[in-house]
C-alpha cells in the first residue's frame, strides 16, 4: 500500500524556508530549515505527577520487510493506576499535527523516524503534558503472530464496517466476530470507508478483545509461554 498523503497541512507557527503544498510526502521542516529553534519540553508546563500510575505507549508500526524506515500509525497511550485499578486508553490520530521539538510542525506518526521514542514522548509531553514512562512496539507480522498465538480474538464490534479486502467487497457486522490474525490486522488497518477516529475506535476494540482472550485462557498459568512470544515479537 502507498503512504496516504495528508489532506491538508497547516502553517507552521514560526517561519518557514518555503510553504509546504498539500500533498507533499515531506511534512517535516529539516534541521537547518530557516526557523528558531523550539524550546525543549523540560521547558513546557508538565502535568502534576499522579502516585502509582503509570504509562506505556502503544505503538504499531507500517514497516514492511523490505523497508528500514517506519511511521507509528498507531499511538494509543495505556494508563495503568493501582489505586484505582483502572486501566484507560487514549487513542491519537496518525495524521494529527504537532508541534515536535526542535523540527516544527509535523504528523505525529512520523516523529519516531527523527528521534525514536524519546522525540515522541518529548512531543506527546510538549503538546500534551503527559510524557509516557514505556512503549510497545509491533509490526504488521509481530501483530498477527500474537493474535495467531490466541488462536483468534473475539472482538465485539460496536459499528458495522464495510471496505474493500484484497479485492473484495465485505462487510463485517456489529456485535462479536471471530477473528483470526489477518482479519484482526485487517480490521485495524481498515480506512477507505471511514475515518481515522473510526479506525482508533476499532483499535481500541482489538485491544479489549486481546485482554478479554489473556483472561479467559488463564494467563497467569500460561505466563512463560505468552513471555516468549512477547519477547519474539515486541520491541
Amino acid at each position: 500500500a502507498t503512504p496516504t498523503p495528508t489532506p491538508f497541512q497547516p502553517l507552521s507557527s514560526v517561519a518557514s524556508a518555503e510553504i509546504v503544498q498539500p500533498g507533499a510526502t515531506s511534512t517535516l521542516l529539516p534541521t537547518d530549515a530557516a526557523i528558531t529553534p523550539l524550546p525543549t519540553s523540560q521547558q513546557q508546563d508538565e502535568l502534576a505527577q499522579i502516585p502509582n500510575q503509570f504509562t506505556i505507549l502503544m505503538l504499531g508500526s507500517d514497516q514492511r520487510p523490505w523497508d528500514v524506515g517506519f511511521r507509528t500509525d498507531t499511538i494509543i497511550l495505556l494508563t495503568l493506576n493501582k489505586d484505582l485499578s483502572s486501566a484507560n486508553l487514549l487513542s491519537f490520530p496518525r495524521d494529527l499535527y504537532v508541534t515536535i521539538p526542535g523540527w516544527g510542525m509535523g504528523r505525529i506518526n512520523t516523529v519516531w523516524g527523527h528521534g525514536g521514542f524519546k522525540l515522541l514522548a518529548e512531543t506527546l509531553e510538549y503538546n500534551f503534558g503527559v510524557r509516557p514512562d514505556y512503549y510497545a512496539l509491533v509490526n504488521f507480522s509481530s501483530f498477527k503472530q500474537i493474535v495467531d498465538s490466541l488462536d483468534g480474538l473475539d472482538v465485539v464490534v460496536a459499528e458495522p464496517l464495510s471496505d474493500y479486502r484484497s479485492g473484495y467487497w465485505i462487510t463485517i457486522p456489529a456485535g462479536q466476530v471471530h477473528m483470526d490474525a489477518d482479519m484482526a490486522l485487517w480490521y485495524v488497518r481498515s480506512r477507505m470507508t471511514t475515518s481515522d477516529f473510526e479506525r482508533n475506535q476499532r483499535q481500541q476494540e482489538v485491544l479489549q478483545a486481546l485482554y478479554e482472550k489473556l483472561l479467559s485462557l488463564d494467563a497467569l498459568k500460561r505466563a512463560p509461554e505468552f513471555y516468549q512470544i512477547y519477547k519474539a515479537n515486541v520491541t
